[in-house]
C-alpha cells in the first residue's frame, strides 16, 4: 500500500462504520419482539441461575445473556440492549476488510489493460500482501455495511451479531494460520486467536460448531498437504481440543437440546421454496420478491462468488479459497441436512455468519476479476443495489407492538382474568405492562415460563415450552366460571381449543390484532343456560 493509501485508510475506514451505523440507529427504540424480551428475561437471571438451571431449558449458551447482564446496569431499555449488537455488528466490517487486504498476491493480476503482472511471482511463498485484494475488502465491508440482513439483526437484542462477529474474527485467524503455514509453522498468538475465537463462537448459539468445524476442516486439509503435516496437525489439534475443553461446560446441554430439537419445533418443515427464499433473503442486495428476478439477483451473486473462489484459486492459492468455500457452503449444507433429518434450523438468522464469506468472494470475484473501468461500474452498481435494499429494509421484520397491546389492557376492565398463550408471551406482555404502570396478573397457559416437567407434549423444541393441552383448557373455564368477562392474549399459534371453548361459553365482544402475530379478545359475560 502508498503512502497516501496509508493516510487515507483510516478515514476511509471511519467513513465506513458511519455508513453502517446510520441504518443500524434508525428505528432501533422499536418495542422488543418475543425473543428479545426473553433476552432481557435471562439477563434478569442471578448469575447461579443463567449458568446452573437454564442451560437445562434455554437452547442458547448463556455468553450472550451475560452480556447483556453487564450492559443492564446501563438500562434495561430497547436501545441500550441493542446497542451490544450494533457495536458487534460494526466491528465485523474492519475484520471483513483485513481478510482479504491481508490476502495474498501470488499470481497475475488484471490491470486496467488487460493480463498483466502484478509483481514477481514467488513459488515458494507469498507475493505482495494485499495485491489487488485491498481493494475488495473495502468493497465486501461496504456491502455488509448496507446489507439488510446485517442491519436488521445488527439491531436485536439477540445473539446473531455477536455470532457473526465471532465467526469473521475466527475466519480472519484462520487466514493468518494460512499465513503462518506458508512462512514455516504457526505463530503462538495465531493459535490463541483461533481458540478464543472458536470458543467465543461455539458459546453464542446452538448450532455455532457449524461454523468452528466449517474453518477447522479446511485447515486441517491445508496441514496435511503442508510438508511438515504433523506439526501442522498437531498445532491444529491442539487448538481444537482447547476450544472443545473451553466449551466443556456447555456440550453436556447442546446434546440435552438437540434431543428436544428432535422432538419437534415451533418451525415450518424446510421445503425447497423456504430454502430458496432463505439464501435469497441472505444473499441478495436488495429485496425482488420471489419470481424470476429473484432467481435472477440470486444467480447474479453466486456467479460472482464463483468468479471471486476462481480468483483467488489463481492468485492466493487452493489453502485460502478451500477454506472461503468451506466458510460459505459447510453450514449451508449442514443446516439444510439437519433440517431434512431433524429439527428445521434453516433459517436467515442461524446463517447470518455466511454473508461474510460470500460477499468477500463476490467482491474478490468483482473488484480483482474484473479489468479496468468494468470492475469500477459493476462496484458502482453493486453498491447502489445494497444502498437501495437498506433504504427498503429488511423483508421479514417481526411486527409484534407488545407496547400497544399493553396499553390496550391497561385500560381494560382491570378486574378480568388475562389469559395468556402460549406460556413464553406472558414475558413481554408483562415487561410493558409494567412500563405503562398498569401491572395485572396474568395467568400463562398451560403454566408460567419455564414451565417443566408436565404431562403435556413439548412440541416447540423446548422443555420450558409445553402445548397447551384439554385438561388446561378445563382448569381455565373453571377458574374463570365467576368473571364477569375474561380477556386472551395469543401469538401466532392462537390454540383455536381454547379460543372455540370460550366462545362456547361466552360471547365474544371484541376482537383486536396488533402487528401480524398478536391477538387480543375480550369475551363478555357467561351465557345464560
Amino acid at each position: 500500500m502508498t503512502r497516501r493509501g496509508r493516510l487515507l485508510l483510516p478515514a476511509v475506514l471511519l467513513l465506513l462504520l458511519g455508513v453502517a451505523l446510520l441504518p443500524r440507529l434508525i428505528d432501533i427504540s422499536r418495542p422488543f419482539w418475543l425473543d428479545e424480551a426473553m433476552s432481557l428475561w435471562f439477563a434478569r437471571l442471578p448469575w447461579g441461575a443463567l449458568w446452573g438451571e437454564a442451560p437445562a431449558y434455554e437452547p442458547h449458551p448463556p455468553a450472550y445473556y451475560s452480556l447483556l447482564k453487564l450492559v443492564r446496569p446501563f438500562g434495561e431499555g430497547e436501545v441500550a440492549l441493542r446497542l451490544p449488537s450494533v457495536l458487534c455488528s460494526l466491528a465485523v466490517l474492519p475484520l471483513a476488510w483485513r481478510i482479504l487486504a491481508e490476502m495474498p498476491d501470488r499470481g497475475a493480476r488484471l490491470s486496467p489493460d488487460g493480463p498483466g503482472p502484478a509483481g514477481r511471482r514467488s513459488p515458494d511463498g507469498p507475493g505482495p500482501a494485499g495485491g489487488g485484494f485491498a481493494g475488495a475488502g473495502l468493497l465486501a465491508a461496504l456491502c455488509l455495511a448496507m446489507a439488510a440482513p446485517q442491519i436488521h439483526f445488527g439491531q436485536e437484542a439477540r445473539p446473531y451479531a455477536a455470532l457473526t462477529l465471532a465467526a469473521t474474527t475466527l475466519l480472519l485467524f484462520a487466514m493468518r494460520w494460512l499465513r503462518d503455514l506458508d512462512s514455516g509453522g504457526a505463530r503462538p498468538g495465531t493459535l490463541a486467536g483461533l481458540v478464543l475465537a472458536g470458543a467465543a463462537t461455539g458459546w453464542l448459539h446452538g448450532i455455532a460448531g457449524l461454523f468452528v468445524a466449517a474453518i477447522f476442516l479446511p485447515l486441517g486439509v491445508a496441514a496435511l498437504a503442508h510438508p511438515a503435516r504433523w506439526r501442522a496437525l498437531g498445532g491444529l489439534l491442539l487448538a481444537a481440543a482447547a476450544i472443545l475443553l473451553l466449551l466443556a461446560p456447555w456440550l453436556g446441554a447442546l446434546l440435552a437440546r438437540g434431543a428436544d430439537w428432535g422432538q419437534g419445533s415451533w418451525m415450518a418443515p424446510l421445503t425447497p421454496y423456504r430454502a430458496r427464499m432463505v439464501l435469497q433473503t441472505l444473499l441478495q442486495p436488495v429485496p425482488v420478491g420471489d419470481g424470476a428476478a429473484g432467481f435472477a439477483v440470486l444467480g447474479s451473486m453466486l456467479a460472482l462468488a464463483t468468479l471471486g473462489l476462481w480468483v483467488v484459486l489463481r492468485r492466493a492459492g487452493w489453502q485460502r479459497a478451500l477454506l472461503l468455500a468451506c466458510c460459505a457452503g459447510l453450514p449451508v449444507a449442514a443446516a439444510l441436512a439437519i433440517s431434512l433429518v431433524g429439527a428445521p434450523v434453516f433459517a436467515v438468522r442461524t446463517l447470518l455468519p455466511v454473508t461474510v464469506p460470500v460477499l468477500l468472494l463476490v467482491a474478490a470475484g468483482l473488484w480483482a476479476g474484473l479489468p479496468g473501468r468494468s470492475r469500477h461500474l459493476a462496484a458502482g452498481a453493486l453498491v447502489l443495489l445494497f444502498g437501495i435494499g437498506a433504504v427498503r429494509g429488511y423483508p421479514e421484520r417481526r411486527d409484534e407492538p407488545y407496547d400497544a397491546l399493553a396499553r390496550a389492557l391497561a385500560a381494560a376492565d382491570p378486574g378480568a382474568p388475562v389469559l395468556v398463550v402460549l406460556t413464553d408471551v406472558a414475558i413481554p406482555l408483562a415487561l410493558y405492562l409494567d412500563r405503562a404502570g398498569a401491572a395485572r396478573p396474568l395467568t400463562p397457559l398451560p403454566a408460567p415460563y419455564p414451565a417443566l416437567g408436565l404431562p403435556n407434549r413439548y412440541p416447540y423444541g423446548s422443555p420450558a415450552l409445553p402445548e397447551v393441552a384439554e385438561a388446561d383448557i378445563t382448569r381455565a373455564l373453571a377458574a374463570t366460571a365467576g368473571a364477569p368477562a375474561v380477556w386472551l392474549v395469543a401469538r401466532d399459534e392462537a390454540v383455536p381449543a381454547l379460543h372455540a371453548a370460550l366462545a362456547a361459553a361466552r360471547p365474544v365482544e371484541r376482537e383486536e390484532r396488533f402487528g401480524a402475530a398478536l391477538a387480543l379478545t375480550r369475551f363478555g359475560p357467561p351465557r345464560v343456560r
